[in-house]
């Protein structure tokens, strides 16, 4: 009788081991053309990086207190002068203000080439600011840091639309 149970046990159970031990793992899905910073950073463009890097540290609309905390933890990571600090922080604000006009500006719009070079004129912008304003040292030091948060990015290119150029713009 032990002999039947223990053989009924095994019968049982070792299928359910065997198929937990070789269920095939799920692949990650990775869009095609995406640029993954933490292998390649060299790939992300610098323009792509600024961006990324003004928008984090950009006021948000629900900003609260502890948003005032992170913000300066943020920026406190660069060794940056007083003066730099302070250009940085206006350079953030303007391109916070041109930013979140665009954004509200093209929220109903198909996002076109139009689009995308507007985006990228405000941060050329900002980043000429930045350059124009800062010490040399500090643009210096700020360039390093938005290149090595660059391991940290990922680039998704937009997908092509079809027709995109025929739609109608509202």
């Amino acid at each position: 009788m032990r002999k039947a149970v223990l053989f009924l046990c095994i019968c049982v159970c070792a299928p359910a081991i065997c198929v937990a031990q070789h269920t095939p793992q799920k692949k990650k899905v990775i869009p095609e053309g995406m640029i993954d910073g933490s292998v390649h950073p060299e790939k992300i463009p610098d323009l792509t990086a600024y961006r990324l890097f003004l928008v984090e540290v950009s006021p948000r609309d629900n900003w609260s207190p502890g948003d005032d905390e992170r913000h300066a933890a943020q920026v406190q990571r660069i060794p940056l002068s007083d003066a730099d600090r302070i250009t940085l922080e206006q350079a953030i604000a303007n391109f916070h203000m041109r930013y979140h006009g665009f954004l509200e500006w093209y929220k109903s719009r198909p996002v076109d080439e139009d689009a995308l070079a507007t985006r990228d004129t405000i941060t050329q912008d900002a980043i000429t600011y930045l350059q124009d304003y800062m010490s040399p040292a500090g643009f210096r030091r700020l360039d390093a840091f938005i290149q090595r948060q660059k391991t940290r990015m990922k680039r998704i290119p937009m997908p092509k639309m079809a027709n995109m150029a025929n739609m109608p713009k509202k």
